[in-house]
């Protein structure tokens, strides 16, 4: 065991929780060629308080402002605990189309790790975690105290680094966010998304179709996956289904 604290938030009796995502049909399939998974830089996420911590400006005791250098050094992807909801297929599956993927939180942190064996700071590099979830009032307060959660923002540890991505408004409340981190450090000509290399046919526990997708489409998708030699669960989401069961009077 690794004397690094890489699982955030997250207690040693929930690594093997199963976490979900939803993918745009086009971005799974290019994933399942490529054998990746893209991380983004968070301002690229809809919520303007993403990252808002390391996007906030530094007074300091002169008056002067800054900035912190390395807030675009760290990438994410958002994963939920939530098995299956009806806004996560509406928000990330606009076309009616989207694929589900499942997998646990220890598979997930696993594949990032194991992709960066050339990395001699994958150690303080990779992190997984839970989201917190604050009001505003309090996410504004930590700032003033220049701490987040009791641990403070400066400090020597990329751990502490991770967690400002790990802090979002209670109106989020209900994704029950689980978020991947990596942090890229002072590397030249940074690019929005980060890839890696991941074995899908390991990582991916089950694949789910979007419950609205054609059944026609489905079976192509379908004979497809068995065809390259994913032998785990294929399946289309019922939450649509009507139960045929007669009420009974």
């Amino acid at each position: 065991m690794r004397n690094y604290n890489n699982y955030l938030n997250i207690e040693e009796k929930d690594y093997d929780k199963p976490i979900y995502r939803v993918f745009k049909l086009e971005h799974f399939l290019e994933l399942m060629f490529t054998k990746t998974l893209v991380l983004t830089l968070p301002k690229l996420w809809d919520d303007p308080f993403e990252n808002y911590i390391l996007n906030s400006s530094i007074m300091k005791k002169n008056g002067n402002i800054s900035f912190f250098a390395f807030r675009d050094d760290f990438y994410g992807q958002c994963w939920t605990l939530n098995k299956e909801t009806d806004a996560m297929w509406r928000i990330y599956s606009p076309n009616k189309n989207g694929v589900k993927v499942k997998t646990t939180i220890k598979k997930l942190y696993n594949s990032l790790y194991d992709s960066q064996k050339e990395n001699k700071q994958r150690d303080i590099s990779c992190f997984i975690g839970k989201v917190i979830y604050l009001s505003q009032k309090k996410l504004l307060k930590s700032l003033e105290n220049k701490k987040l959660n009791c641990f403070p923002i400066i400090s020597a540890s990329c751990e502490n680094l991770a967690r400002t991505l790990l802090v979002k408004r209670n109106e989020f409340k209900h994704e029950k966010e689980v978020r991947l981190i990596y942090d890229s450090g002072n590397t030249k000509n940074k690019q929005d998304l980060f890839r890696f290399k991941i074995k899908p046919f390991d990582l991916y526990d089950e694949i789910v179709f979007d419950p609205r997708m054609e059944f026609f489409l489905y079976t192509v998708f379908l004979k497809f996956l068995i065809g390259i030699g994913y032998k785990k669960i294929i399946t289309k989401s019922k939450l649509y289904q009507l139960s045929n069961r007669p009420i009974k009077m």
